[in-house]
């Protein structure tokens, strides 16, 4: 059985933030803080309506350097609206 698309979607960016490589550290700190959201957020399947919100944030953030996160992060995001979150 395979896994449902949200949840692929949050495996999916987690392993982009996993990846990123940036000399600027409140980035890396951003990606770790997102990467441990979005575990809790895999592992217990809740949070999802303040993950959206966080991920907006990021995308922002993420969107001028490092635009695969950010194609990441609005895949998530379209996601969580489609499962009604």
């Amino acid at each position: 059985m395979s896994e449902n698309p949200r949840r692929q979607s949050l495996r999916d960016l987690y392993a982009e933030l996993e990846h990123l490589e940036s000399e600027d550290h409140d980035t890396r700190a951003t990606a770790q803080e997102m990467r441990d959201y979005l575990q809790q957020a895999i592992d217990t399947d809740e949070h999802h309506s303040t993950l959206a919100e966080r991920l907006e944030a990021a995308f922002t953030r993420f969107e001028v350097d490092h635009p695969k996160i950010a194609a990441a992060i609005r895949s998530a995001v379209d996601q969580l609206s489609a499962s009604g979150v």
